[in-house]
């Protein structure tokens, strides 16, 4: 995935409903020439359906694949979130 100088916190993979489906990554390896990074969790990933979440800090720079939007809650308060588009490469 593309990862130009992320801060990763937590990296989680879930692929059912029960803690023990939970997997937490191992390490990540950074490739800089092509701007990604491979992340490796501590047992095989089980093929179909999961969920994988991300924690990270980073500036947002526009020009590196990250987007700031700005929305209204519920409350009617404006918040802000980041945004990007991951892509797998083998």
């Amino acid at each position: 995935m593309h990862g130009v100088d992320l801060d990763f916190e937590k990296i989680t993979f879930k692929s059912g409903t029960s803690a023990e489906d939970e997997m937490e990554f191992d390490r990540i390896k950074s490739f800089k020439k092509s701007e990604m990074v491979r992340i490796y969790f501590k047992k095989k990933l089980i093929k179909g359906p999961g969920k994988l979440e991300i924690d990270f800090k980073d500036t947002y720079p526009e020009d590196e694949g990250l987007y700031r939007n700005e929305f209204f809650g519920r409350n009617g308060k404006t918040k802000y979130s980041v945004c990007t588009q991951f892509e797998v490469f083998y």
